[in-house]
C-alpha cells in the first residue's frame, strides 16, 4: 500500500522536495478543521490569522490581474505598515487601497445595505492612495 505523499508524488509529479511544503500546508489545514470542529468555531487569534491572509493574498491576486507585481509578502509588509501615508509606487498606492476596502468590508459588510452609493463609496476609498486615479475618485 503506498502512502499519501507517494500517491500525490505520482500524481502530481511533484518531487520530494516539492511537495513537502504542500503537506505542511495540508496539515496545518487540518489542525484547523480538527479546531474548528472540536469547538464549533475559531478563536479570535486563528480567526485574526485568517482574516490577515485571505485580506492579503486576495489583494495581491486581485491587483496582480491589473498588473500590478508585487508578492503576497510585499503585500503582507504594506498590511502591516498600513499606517504609512504616502506609497512609494502605484502598485503600493493601488494595493493600499485595496486592502482598506477589502478590511472595511470584512469588518462592517453585516451593516452594509448594497447599494450604487456603497458601490461608488468603496470605489472612492479604493482610488483613495491613487496618485493616477484622482481624477476618478
Amino acid at each position: 500500500m503506498h502512502t499519501i505523499a507517494e500517491r500525490l508524488t505520482k500524481r502530481l509529479m511533484l518531487s520530494a522536495a516539492e511537495l513537502l511544503p504542500l503537506l505542511q500546508t495540508i496539515g496545518e489545514i487540518n489542525i484547523l478543521n480538527n479546531e474548528f470542529r472540536r469547538t464549533g468555531n475559531l478563536t479570535p487569534q486563528t480567526l485574526g490569522r485568517l482574516s490577515r491572509s485571505i485580506l492579503v493574498t486576495s489583494a495581491g491576486a486581485s491587483n496582480r490581474i491589473e498588473g500590478n507585481q508585487l508578492t503576497d509578502e510585499q503585500v503582507n509588509q504594506l498590511y502591516q505598515n498600513k499606517r504609512i501615508q504616502k506609497f512609494r509606487t502605484r502598485d503600493e498606492q493601488e494595493v493600499a487601497g485595496y486592502l482598506e476596502v477589502l478590511e472595511m468590508i470584512f469588518s462592517s459588510f453585516d451593516h452594509m445595505i448594497f447599494s450604487e452609493g456603497l458601490i461608488l463609496q468603496l470605489h472612492q476609498q479604493m482610488l483613495e492612495h491613487s496618485d493616477k486615479d484622482s481624477g476618478q475618485r
